[in-house]
């Protein structure tokens, strides 16, 4: 049996909305597993980049994309580019229960701090697009609306900017 304290320390971590209980793994089988599952997928976590890009990309992991805000605190004397993982990396991220027509969507945020140069989001390979402005100028905040449209597809478009 757990411990109720343990169980407050799920409920409790930030960017979870409803913590998955040890032991119970989301499946389409149990549908409030499944939908816990989901609901955390929408909470943002903020992953920060640090250090010096290697050259002028700099890659994405699903993990991170999927934390919902990207905070780039980087150094780069020039033009840089963000690529996404692979579709097929991003939808692995996700679970098994996930809806796969064009109805799940989630917030991506990236937000360029002082880097002193303008960044590009670019897709990961031919099944992801992004639609509208993909530049992220320095001292700004980049919102995109990541809609899972198929199986096999992912679409990346833009909401909008913010200057810092």
């Amino acid at each position: 049996m757990l411990r109720l304290s343990s169980v407050l320390q799920q409920w409790l971590r930030p960017g979870v909305l409803f913590p998955n209980l040890t032991g119970v793994a989301p499946s389409a089988a149990v549908p409030l597993s499944a939908l816990w599952h989901n609901a955390n997928l929408v909470a943002p976590t903020p992953v920060t980049k640090t250090g010096a890009l290697s050259g002028n990309n700099q890659a994405l992991t699903a993990a991170e994309v999927l934390q919902g805000v990207i905070f780039l605190d980087v150094t780069n004397g020039a033009g840089f580019t963000l690529t996404l993982p692979s579709t097929n990396s991003l939808l692995s991220a996700f679970s098994n229960v996930l809806v796969k027509d064009g109805t799940f969507a989630k917030e991506v945020t990236v937000v360029n701090n002082n880097i002193g140069q303008t960044g590009t989001l670019t897709a990961g390979d031919g099944s992801t697009t992004i639609t509208g402005t993909a530049t992220i100028a320095t001292n700004t905040t980049r919102r995109f609306l990541m809609t899972v449209t198929s199986g096999t597809t992912i679409n990346f478009r833009n909401m909008g900017s913010l200057s810092l």
